[in-house]
């Protein structure tokens, strides 16, 4: 669960419990804020999800504003992670994106609601879009520096052709998130092949779908 702290093993018990709870609390938000959108979710349906009385929700959240804000937060910091450690292993080009796309459909797949509230807001369908929290936007733009960094590099090294670095990240996501999205939400498939799916679109991205 994104919501528990790394180190969660070497915290005293009644730290590992406020943080277990604060977790579920959260989790059962993150279901209803995805399946039924922020604006008709109420605080009573996430302390019924949770099977917590109101009491114990507003001993953690002040609203349930201040939940959607730690839940992309959150999301944000779990993404920044991930490009961060695999930015650290030097890999080819070739290898850190096709690394970054494993990890991005293994997210998504095992934390499917907290990718679907993702997806409202890239579609405009979230009325929370307004009120992104500022870190999640720091966190984004960190992001963006770090694969700013590694195309431009990547181009210096010959591995790719020489591109806008800002319109290959905007292609990469409209690539890989709509696809996601469309394969475990829209498509027929129960289970997602996190392997064979990555392959498939790290493929189809470095060498398109032309018969060589």
């Amino acid at each position: 669960m994104i919501y528990l702290p790394a180190n969660i093993d070497q915290l005293s018990r009644k730290e590992r419990e406020r943080f277990i709870k604060r977790g579920e609390i959260l989790h059962a938000a993150t279901q209803l804020f995805a399946e039924k959108g922020f604006m008709n979710t109420t605080i009573d349906d996430i302390a019924e999800k949770a099977e917590f009385g109101k009491g114990t929700i507003y001993n953690y959240f002040s609203s349930k504003e201040e939940m959607f804000s730690v839940i992309l937060e959150e999301i944000s910091i779990a993404y920044l992670e991930t490009v961060v450690k695999l930015d650290n292993k030097n890999q080819s080009f070739y290898d850190f994106v096709y690394s970054l796309s494993e990890n991005l459909f293994d997210f998504c797949v095992n934390q499917k609601y907290a990718f679907k509230i993702i997806a409202r807001i890239r579609t405009n369908t979230s009325t929370f879009t307004s009120n992104i929290p500022k870190k999640m936007i720091e966190n984004h733009a960190e992001i963006d520096r770090i694969l700013i960094k590694r195309i431009d590099k990547a181009v210096k090294a010959k591995e790719i052709e020489k591109v806008d670095s800002y319109s290959l990240i905007a292609l990469y996501r409209s690539m890989i998130f709509p696809y996601i999205y469309n394969k475990m939400f829209c498509g027929t498939e129960k289970e997602i092949n996190v392997a064979e799916e990555t392959k498939f679109i790290v493929n189809i991205l470095f060498n398109g779908i032309k018969k060589k």
